[in-house]
């Protein structure tokens, strides 16, 4: 006899089909449910699609884990972090482990396997290259695990805050006391690695999903003034207001932590200035004769639609803090470690300027961009106000296509999630086809936002819009033509950028790329051209190494310009191959050097795949 389903099941049910509805229907209800599971989890942290699956596992060898996400002071960690120079002290690294079942209760099964996983991926002198680790769990749960490893081990000694949020979750509500016990032999485990560690272990059922998921934001935020508003023009204002009644104003009640939904999205990743940070804090615990807001730039504040609740305070509709991130995070940490006793006794406060504004007016970006012109926020943090974006999303939205220049903007107004296009997503497709750099494109696509030079190739004015919309299709045939394929979901991940671009170059017959190359070939490019360069650039990735280093690293992608260069550009291939050997004698570099010997087996494997 078939059990009968709970009310909050059905509604969990109901609510899981609705959000299904924007996402791919090759998706089963197992795979979806983890991606919407790790909505919810992850729900204040106002990720997008593309972040909430980067962190999705997928298909086997999971070790029962079905989500792994790593932050470093609120923000998600998504590429190989270069340098760990701007993170000085007191920083904060959080780690979610997301279990997913689609069954009707809480097994000791999956308990079990989180503690062996967090053994395996956790213990600090596992080589997670080593192919035990290989063989036993997915290659993109390695990778993640060696980049929260990497991030602690450079961070260890800049005074660490580590966390660990284990989350099991299941469309049925009841937890057994054993399964529920359990938990403390993870938490055990956990503590044997990292004694300081912060433990959590939360069980998410039906009820506890389908809240979570039907919890729409109060988007109107009420905030008391002292005395009169200094000024006014009827749509915005200048105000003072108590440091505490803003510390209250930034507090997410359900929470009791920091709304971060109240930054802009574009800015609120900032982490600052360390010496300024400082010099607020120090403000904040030694009072002087002058008041806060004496000494501080003040606070800029975007809002649709401003109300004044009598002479006493001001109802906002979705306000967004646009500047003075810095001194909201200093307000908001100094009052969230004071008692009540204090937070009534302080009588300080700071600079508001709140301005109306409309979500959609074009003067918005300008004031983010000119508000934060006085501070040392990098200028590539702002790119998304820059006219070049602007352009990009009217040109996409014509080809119903939605440019997540605003992040999230189009998620929340239900836009399947195949057809919103990040900034980082274009600009992988860019790095890869146009500059000819798919290794960057897979291991370092945020590194084409923090370096002024790549970004003018990548992001101009100059720039046909019709060329952002051609990478696309490119990259949309390829996703196509994996969809169909066998290949291994780490195999696609690590291959995509390097096979859109060998594939552009064979169907347009070139060895270099330029951009009406790239545009024919978003119209031409075939699956069979697609094919025959697969069959082409796999042996040469399986020959340098055939994992995610192989991907990230240089030897691949020179060996798939050496093989079309000899197939294209024969002449230039023999230059440079003769150019290769004089620097090899003229340097002493022995072949006999691992590197070097790999590096020359790759070359020579895809010198023969050109004759």
């Amino acid at each position: 006899m078939t059990r009968q389903r709970t009310n909050d099941e059905e509604i969990l049910a109901l609510l899981i089909k609705e959000e299904k509805a924007r996402f791919s229907s090759l998706l089963s209800d197992s795979e979806f449910f983890e991606i919407f599971a790790a909505q919810q989890v992850l729900k204040d942290r106002d990720l997008s699609d593309s972040e909430i699956l980067a962190g999705n596992i997928g298909k086997g060898n999971d070790g029962g884990v079905d989500g792994l996400y790593f932050f470093i002071n609120g923000k998600l960690i998504l590429d190989d972090i270069a340098s760990y120079d701007s993170w000085v002290k007191d920083v904060s690294l959080e780690i979610y482990i997301i279990q997913a079942k689609t069954s009707s209760g809480f097994g000791e099964d999956a308990i079990y396997k989180l503690i062996n996983v967090t053994d395996d991926l956790f213990t600090l002198s596992n080589n997670l290259d080593d192919k035990k680790f290989k063989r036993r769990y997915h290659p993109k749960l390695l990778e993640i695990a060696k980049r929260i490893i990497d991030g602690y081990k450079h961070l260890v000694t800049k005074k660490v805050n580590l966390k660990f949020h284990y989350v099991y979750a299941s469309q049925g509500n009841r937890v057994e006391d054993n399964t529920f016990g359990l938990t403390h032999k993870v938490e055990q485990k956990l503590k044997a690695l990292f004694s300081n560690a912060a433990f959590e272990f939360t069980f998410l059922g039906a009820k506890e999903l389908a809240h979570i998921a039907s919890k729409t934001p109060n988007n109107k935020k009420e905030i008391e003034y002292i005395g009169q508003v200094l000024y006014s023009t009827g749509s915005s204002c200048v105000c003072l207001v108590k440091n505490t009644n803003f510390y209250r104003f930034l507090r997410d009640d359900s929470t009791n932590e920091i709304n971060r939904h109240i930054f802009e999205a574009n800015v609120r990743d900032y982490q600052g200035d360390v010496g300024v940070n400082k010099e607020i804090r120090d403000t904040l615990e030694n009072p002087g004769e002058e008041d806060f807001w004496w000494l501080n730039n003040g606070i800029t504040i975007l809002t649709p639609s401003m109300v004044p609740k009598g002479n006493i305070a001001l109802i906002l509709d979705t306000p967004k803090i646009v500047n003075g991130l810095q001194t909201s995070n200093e307000i908001y940490n100094y009052y969230s470690s004071v008692s009540e006793k204090e937070l009534n006794r302080e009588s300080r406060s700071v600079l508001l300027r709140i301005i109306v504004c409309a979500e959609d007016d074009p003067r918005r970006d300008k004031i983010i961009k000119a508000t934060n012109s006085q501070t040392k926020i990098p200028a590539l943090t702002l790119k998304a106000t820059d006219q070049v974006h602007w352009n990009i999303e009217a040109y996409l939205k014509e080809r119903d296509l939605y440019y997540d220049r605003r992040k999230n903007f189009y998620k929340n107004q239900g836009k399947p999630q195949s057809k919103i296009v990040s900034i980082t997503e274009l600009a992988q497709a860019m790095l890869a086809i146009r500059l000819a750099r798919p290794d960057d494109a897979r291991a370092r696509p945020s590194s084409i936002l923090t370096d002024q030079t790549d970004y003018e190739r990548v992001f101009s004015v100059a720039i046909p819009l019709s060329l952002y919309y051609a990478v696309l299709q490119i990259m949309e045939k390829i996703e196509v033509f994996f969809a169909a394929s066998t290949l291994s979901a780490n195999e696609k991940t690590n291959l995509r950028y390097y096979l859109a671009l060998y594939s552009v170059c064979l169907s347009q017959e070139v060895a270099i790329l330029n951009d009406e190359a790239i545009l024919k070939a978003a119209n031409k490019l075939t699956e069979s051209d697609i094919a025959a360069s697969l069959s082409r650039i796999k042996p040469i990735y399986e020959l340098a190494g055939g994992d995610d280093n192989a991907a990230k690293g240089t030897d691949f992608r020179e060996a798939m310009e050496m093989d079309l260069l000899k197939r294209y550009m024969p002449k230039v291939a023999r230059a440079k191959a003769k150019a290769a050997k004089k620097f090899e004698k003229d340097t002493g570099v022995k072949k006999g050097k691992k590197s070097n010997h790999k590096k020359a087996q790759i070359n020579k494997q895809a010198a023969k795949k050109a004759m």
